[in-house]
């Protein structure tokens, strides 16, 4: 009863976190396609100033020019130094560097030159001196040139703060989703954990137990032995599931080795860890192969050579747990009591393909409902699919036909 309500707390908490995650998330997404989208407004107006000033040092140019009428370019000069003033404003109200707003500081004085320069021209002040038109060209130009470096300095800064504001976000977003993901995951765990001492004896001398059961395994099968289950020894009584804190810690050091396994040695000394954390008499792995038709045993621990060798390739739709957790993508277990002999468990291994093949183990003492040893197998089982592969792995028996077989085997 005592366990109900921290069960209770454990799965508000993890819907907490995975909401919270969620929530962070989706709120650093939307403000950085807020900055994106401003980056791209302010993109859009600088092109309508240059558009703008162009228009202007054309039409000053062109009003000075040889046998154009000034009452058909004036007001053009003026309409088009109205825009560029009316865009630079909009320019610096969207500005959110403080970079892209200095960089527009000097847009405003070259607008004043335009517009002193189309003064001069309207009243006439170039009729009598030499080389007006010159004047003018080059006023006009010099003024159009610098707000064109203005304009392009104050993009390119804009840009810059952009993007390392963005970036910034997403790198934020990832860790909002991986720290609501990976406390889920954690709380998940525990109240697994939690739920499986529900099924502990109370009582003094629980270490003690456990500590005998361990001494009581039995010894690994013989070279005459056939298959993986057929030979399992009965069941001794009052063993004890292992405690949510031990399988915690053998856990955390199985995920640490797997993270640094390199070679196929490495992934069979892992195997022979994974059988102790799950007091397994012995484990295989098994990989599909092709299109997924059969099951090869790669990897085992805990059996002969001979028996392996006994083991063909496992047809996919054969009616055992280790092609019924294949085909469903779930765990199986095979309870020790229907037989009166060991039970097993087995995990799917699933990757970013889908399911990759399984891992089977003949688990001692009855410990194959315990959430415990349930959970410890589907850490195992995920900890492979990041180290194995269909195409690299290397058999551990010889080739033989895919057969629905009869043995008794995981």
């Amino acid at each position: 009863m005592r366990s109900r309500p921290i069960r209770l707390t454990l799965t508000c908490l993890a819907l907490l976190a995975l909401v919270g995650g969620a929530v962070s998330a989706r709120l650093f997404t939307q403000r950085a396609e807020q900055r994106a989208r401003a980056l791209r407004e302010f993109s859009r107006l600088i092109e309508d100033e240059r558009d703008a000033v162009q228009r202007a040092q054309t039409a000053l140019q062109a009003s000075v020019a040889h046998d154009q009428p000034l009452a058909e370019w004036g007001p053009r000069v003026q309409t088009a130094i109205v825009a560029a003033t009316t865009t630079l404003a909009s320019l610096r109200d969207a500005a959110q560097s403080d970079g892209g707003a200095r960089a527009l500081e000097p847009l405003g004085s070259k607008l004043a030159t335009l517009e002193a320069v189309d003064r001069r021209v309207k009243q006439k002040a170039y009729v009598d001196f030499t080389g007006a038109a010159a004047d003018v060209y080059r006023e006009a130009l010099g003024a159009a040139d610098g707000a064109g470096a203005a304009l392009t300095q104050a993009l390119s800064q804009e840009t810059t703060a952009a993007d390392a504001l963005i970036a910034d976000l997403r790198w934020q977003t990832l860790v909002a989703a991986a720290v609501g993901l990976g406390l889920t995951a954690l709380l998940l765990l525990l109240l697994g954990l939690t739920g499986s001492e529900e099924r502990i004896a109370l009582g003094s001398g629980r270490g003690s137990r456990l500590q005998d059961a361990e001494r009581q395994r039995p010894t690994l099968m013989d070279d005459d032995d056939d298959g993986v289950v057929s030979h399992a020894q009965p069941v001794p009584p009052g063993t004890v599931a292992p405690t949510a804190p031990a399988m915690l810690e053998a856990a955390a050091s199985l995920c640490t080795a797997f993270g640094q396994a390199q070679t196929a040695e490495d992934v069979r000394t892992l195997l022979a860890r994974a059988a102790d954390a799950l007091h397994a008499r012995g484990i295989i792995v098994w990989i599909a192969e092709g299109d997924g038709s059969v099951l090869r045993p790669t990897f085992a621990h805990g059996y002969s050579a001979d028996s392996l060798a006994r083991i063909p390739v496992l047809a996919t739709t054969a009616d055992n747990p280790t092609a019924t957790a294949w085909r469903e993508r779930r765990l199986q277990i095979v309870p020790g009591r229907v037989t009166g002999a060991q039970g097993a468990v087995v995990v799917p291994i699933l990757s970013a393909t889908g399911c990759i093949g399984t891992v089977s183990a003949e688990v001692r003492d009855r410990l194959e409902e315990a959430d415990t040893v349930q959970a410890m197998a589907t850490i195992i089982a995920a900890q492979f699919a990041t180290v194995l592969a269909p195409d690299a792995a290397t058999p551990a028996a010889p080739d033989a036909p895919a057969v629905e077989s009869d043995l008794p085997m995981l």
